[in-house]
């Protein structure tokens, strides 16, 4: 996930060696946001970019792929002054050392 991307160009071009330029270009073409990706299923990416269900899951892995994190926070307030705050981080995407790297810099 190391690649710079220009702010016209799909955040899927993280994943030049899985997808095809042609795919790249239709998904800027049609706008389709990362969270509209996630919400469709493979045979509906690939009716939308007028290509088959095995390109819709490529694409579909790929979205799964990309870093994202459910945050849930509880709040209780303990005194007058003072609250005890629990947040919960869980990943939701699919780890890939080709994509990845085996560990993060950070």
């Amino acid at each position: 996930m190391d690649l710079r991307t220009w702010p016209h160009q799909h955040t899927l071009r993280q994943f030049e060696n899985t997808l095809s330029p042609d795919t790249l270009y239709k998904l800027e073409e049609k706008s389709a946001t990362v969270e509209r990706l996630w919400d469709m299923s493979p045979h509906e990416i690939g009716s939308m970019l007028r290509l088959n269900t095995d390109i819709g899951k490529k694409v579909k892995a790929c979205v799964e792929a990309l870093p994202h994190i459910n945050l849930d926070a509880a709040i209780q307030p303990i005194t007058r002054s003072v609250l005890r705050v629990s947040v919960t981080l869980t990943p939701e995407f699919t780890w890939r050392d080709s994509q990845h790297g085996g560990l993060q810099r950070w």
